[in-house]
């Protein structure tokens, strides 16, 4: 598995993050990347410029014209759609080795953090974030969604988005409730990018608020799909 480093937020201020971030590229082999939103804050720091002179510098709008090839991923301050990016990368195996500058403490890179089993950069101290739980049932349910979905659309399939609609629909009426994020959070860890686990909380969230979605065909599934899931959970 490719190795995931973190430069925490709370221990450094920009520049000191930065240096670590080149440092670890340093360390590293291969042909190292930069990653970050947007190039307009590095674009105006002549001391990271020079620190990263010999390193291809992208965001998210220049990396498909760069001439990053593959190797060593700096992710500078991610948004969740930035590590979506570089989970899609990790996917191609044209990311050897990810290391994050940490931003602050949101949860998509909580959650993102410890889907990927990230390490300290310097002392190799696994990440501790979030104790992301969920009920048994529900855990099940979101591995068996994640196990069925078409990794590479997602739930805009609409076969994709009517299974796990209604295995949501199912939990619900059975009274297994969940926390959206922690359903996030664990879609991450059965193997759904960023933005499909983004997706299935959002689902998860409408139907909390009663807010249903369109299905098109809720022959899709067995009605009793969940109360199986139940059985074999409780041994019956």
């Amino acid at each position: 598995m490719t190795s995931v480093a973190f430069v925490p937020f709370e221990d450094l201020y920009p520049d000191g993050a930065f240096r670590a971030g080149v440092q670890w590229l340093g360390d590293q082999e291969g042909s190292p990347l930069l990653l970050l939103d947007q190039l307009s804050v590095y674009n105006q720091n002549r001391v990271w410029q020079e620190r990263a002179r010999d390193i291809t510098v992208a965001s998210l709008r220049t990396l498909s014209r760069s001439e990053w090839q593959g190797g060593p991923v700096v992710a500078a301050w991610p948004s969740e759609d930035l590590l979506q990016r570089v989970s899609r990368e990790l996917s191609f195996g044209r990311a050897t080795a990810v290391c994050v500058l940490m931003y602050g403490d949101a949860a998509y890179q909580d959650a993102w953090l410890q889907a990927n089993n990230a390490r300290h950069a310097e002392t190799g101290a696994p990440y501790e974030g979030t104790a992301w739980a969920l009920p048994p049932v529900v855990e099940r349910a979101v591995g068996w969604i994640a196990d069925t979905v078409n990794k590479s659309t997602g739930f805009s399939h609409p076969s994709d988005h009517d299974k796990a609609v209604l295995v949501l629909e199912q939990l619900r009426l059975r009274g297994h409730t969940f926390d959206v994020q922690a359903l996030y959070a664990r879609a991450l860890v059965h193997g759904l990018q960023p933005k499909s686990a983004r997706e299935l909380s959002d689902l998860g969230d409408r139907l909390a608020k009663g807010r249903p979605s369109r299905v098109s065909n809720r022959g899709l599934l067995r009605s009793d799909l969940v109360q199986r899931w139940e059985a074999e959970i409780n041994g019956g």
